[in-house]
């Protein structure tokens, strides 16, 4: 019986430390909507090699924390996406470049055209209501690759005029993967 007490406390101990973590990011890497803070983290490891890090990965529901949790490998593209920009979590190094190009639904710039640079962190963005009731194949929130900062900025500030291109590119590489 005491065992069992012991166990149960060290099980309580273990959640209670996972959820006062503080997420590295605000929004949910598989969905794209803020995070509950409710739900703890996810600890992941970002990168490879020296560069590598662990980061904690908050997400909107319990769903997408199992997602992350069974197959995190596949998602640390889209996981890097979300994550703050400061000092506390530095820019994460070491995603070979096809690993960035096949997680992102472009391989050209929505913006300027040209070929999206891999060692840019790519813009997890969800696509608007109005999108996606017009188009309902679409992926509702998908990872963005750019040529420049400047495409990014010009992007980010009126998303939505860029989401017919997006949407043709989305479709464009998933016939050209099958």
């Amino acid at each position: 019986m005491r065992i069992l007490s012991l166990t149960c406390l060290a099980i309580l101990t273990t959640v209670a430390i996972a959820a006062a973590e503080t997420p590295s990011n605000t929004h949910c890497p598989m969905s794209g909507k803020p995070i509950d803070p409710k739900l703890g983290c996810v600890a992941m490891k970002l990168g490879d090699g020296p560069d590598a890090q662990t980061v904690q990965v908050g997400t909107c529901t319990k769903e997408c924390a199992d997602m992350l949790v069974a197959d995190g490998k596949t998602y640390r593209v889209r996981v890097w996406s979300t994550m703050k920009d400061d000092p506390k979590h530095p820019h994460i190094k070491g995603f070979p470049p096809d690993e960035v190009k096949e997680a992102c639904c472009n391989v050209t710039c929505p913006v300027s055209g040209k070929a999206i640079d891999p060692a840019r962190k790519p813009v997890n963005y969800r696509f608007s209501e109005a999108f996606t009731q017009k188009n309902p194949d679409a992926q509702k929130s998908v990872l963005v690759g750019f040529c420049s900062d400047h495409c990014m900025g010009e992007f980010t500030a009126a998303p939505q005029k860029f989401e017919d291109a997006l949407w043709l590119q989305q479709k464009n590489k998933k016939v050209k993967n099958k």
